[in-house]
């Protein structure tokens, strides 16, 4: 890959770190491979920060621009840029991972939560429809006793306890499936090349997870391998594109 784009990739990645809440941990591990003294990261510090507010605050274009300039600038008064450069890629690639893996983690934590609260609801109505049940078992006798009315009466009762339950039940399950979402927003690559800036890189690595291509997840240019494997058949599914 050319030093040019290299410097768009590493551009992309620190947009994308800025964005996110972690980048006043991340900007130390950035700084200091990029500055060769206290001095330099010091001025890569101001910098960044400044660039970060920006993106922040919507300035996503303007930012590409000038990060891209910068690091341009830089590959001309350094003979190792190249490898800087695949050295920032590999720490903002570790960032991405990890912030994944804690979404990832945070929605299989909730939603077993969720199954696990639903479970108790269904389990807390079967309880009450059992002991409904049995008070009107225990009712019968004394029905048979005293005459057909009540013995129809409990049995409509018994009727409503049950269709009660199938609601909860119902609830419950459909609840839990609205909670799991959509996977397959993005179907296409001409979808997924419309995307807005920013958003292309994040939805690919979450495809790729899905299909269980977790190499290609970690991948700093999966964003431009996609493109690439995009061009020109924009009615491709993506997820041919990113399965293993």
């Amino acid at each position: 890959m050319s030093l040019e784009a290299l410097a768009a990739a590493v551009a992309t990645g620190l947009i994308q770190a800025m964005a996110s809440e972690a980048w006043t941990n991340v900007r130390p591990r950035i700084t200091q491979k990029l500055g060769a003294n206290n001095a330099e990261r010091e001025d890569l510090t101001r910098v960044l920060d400044e660039h970060a507010a920006t993106v922040q605050q919507g300035g996503r274009v303007q930012v590409k621009r000038d990060l891209t300039t910068l690091l341009n600038d830089y590959a001309e008064t350094h003979g190792n840029a190249a490898a800087t450069f695949r050295a920032v890629l590999d720490e903002l690639n570790k960032h991405r991972t990890t912030r994944l893996d804690n979404v990832s983690n945070s929605i299989l934590a909730t939603n077993e939560s969720q199954v696990a609260t639903h479970g108790g609801i269904a389990q807390g109505a079967g309880a009450t429809y059992a002991s409904g049940r049995a008070r009107v078992d225990n009712s019968q006798d004394h029905s048979v006793r005293h005459g057909g009315a009540k013995a129809v009466l409990l049995m409509g009762v018994t009727g409503i306890a049950a269709v009660v339950l199938l609601v909860l039940l119902f609830n419950g399950v459909k609840h839990v499936i609205s909670d799991s979402g959509d996977s397959d927003a993005v179907r296409t690559c001409g979808e997924w090349l419309r995307l807005p800036e920013g958003q292309a890189g994040p939805v690919a690595r979450d495809i790729a997870l899905s299909l269980g291509n977790k190499q290609a997840a970690r991948d700093a240019f999966i964003v431009q391998n996609t493109q690439y494997n995009c061009g020109g058949v924009e009615d491709r599914l993506l997820a041919d594109v990113l399965r293993p």
